[in-house]
């Protein structure tokens, strides 16, 4: 029992890990893309004293889109920080041969009292990585063309095969972060079905002891 357990729970943190992985990932890609849009323009204005409507827009647009990526990166990383936490704790207890159901009952609770924290949190960052999957089939899309172009119209052999490398890239980006939200919906269900049956026992208890 308790080996089944341990496995699962091992499954259900590489599954959180791997979520936030991706979200830290896109959350990099995210600032980058502030910076491209925010420094150029804003250097340019600040250079010259004079500016376009669309300049102003695009400082905007890269402005927002940094803060929000700051703001993502620490939240992706305080989860990433509690499943490695949680995951050397197992791996502690699997070395010193401390796993007994209590200490891996302890872990679960750990593990369903975080998700509960941070549900909403991990939703979005469900959402984020499906989002993040379609922009890199998009981008994989676009070099696959782009090296067949390279290809027709005589590109070098050590361009093509860098061009095939980033194709490669970017399809395996788009499938992990399609398959690792698919995987996690399974596990945040069990933990959904846990604190369902966390809050019938204590309606219970309440109930038991008469309270109002």
């Amino acid at each position: 029992m308790s080996t089944n357990t341990t496995k699962k729970l091992q499954h259900e943190l590489n599954s959180l890990q791997g979520l936030s992985i991706i979200n830290l990932v896109a959350a990099a890609l995210a600032m980058a893309f502030g910076v491209t849009f925010l420094m150029p323009n804003l250097l340019s204005i600040a250079t010259t004293g004079a500016f376009e409507l669309y300049q102003i827009g695009l400082v905007i647009l890269g402005g927002l889109a940094f803060v929000v990526a700051i703001r993502w990166l620490t939240s992706t990383a305080e989860i990433i920080d509690f499943a490695s936490e949680l995951r050397d704790s197992l791996s502690k207890h699997k070395k010193d041969k401390t796993l007994d159901d209590e200490a891996l009952t302890g872990l679960i609770v750990k593990l369903t009292a975080a998700y509960r924290e941070n549900k909403p949190t991990l939703r979005l960052m469900i959402n984020i990585s499906k989002i993040a999957s379609v922009l890199f089939a998009l981008a994989a899309i676009l070099a696959l063309a782009n090296m067949l172009v390279g290809i027709v119209t005589g590109v070098e052999l050590w361009t093509a095969l860098m061009q095939l490398a980033n194709v490669g890239i970017c399809f395996a980006m788009a499938a992990a972060c399609f398959i690792i939200p698919h995987f996690f919906s399974k596990y945040s269900t069990v933990w959904d079905k846990r604190l369902n049956e966390a809050a019938a026992a204590e309606q219970e208890l309440e109930a038991q002891l008469g309270a109002p």
